[in-house]
C-alpha cells in the first residue's frame, strides 16, 4: 500500500498585465498544509486588493512523496 505525504503547499497569483504584456506572478510559499481551497483563494484575493494589476488565475502547489 503506498502513503502519500504533503510535503509543502503554497499558491502562486498569476496577474493580468497590460496590452499583450504579462502581468507577473505572486508565489506565497508558507501556507499550512490543511489550508482550505476557499482559505487560499481568499488570501490570494486579498493579496490582488493590494496590487495594481487583477488577478487571472490562482494555483494552489502541493508538493508531495509518495512512500511504500
Amino acid at each position: 500500500m503506498a502513503n502519500l505525504n504533503t510535503l509543502k503547499t503554497s499558491f502562486t497569483a498569476e496577474y493580468i498585465g497590460d496590452g499583450g504584456k504579462s502581468g507577473g506572478t505572486y508565489t506565497c510559499s508558507s501556507v499550512k498544509n490543511d489550508a482550505s481551497d476557499a482559505g487560499i483563494e481568499l488570501a490570494a484575493r486579498a493579496v490582488t486588493d493590494l496590487q495594481s494589476k487583477m488577478v487571472k488565475k490562482i494555483f494552489k502547489v502541493v508538493g508531495a512523496e509518495l512512500t511504500r
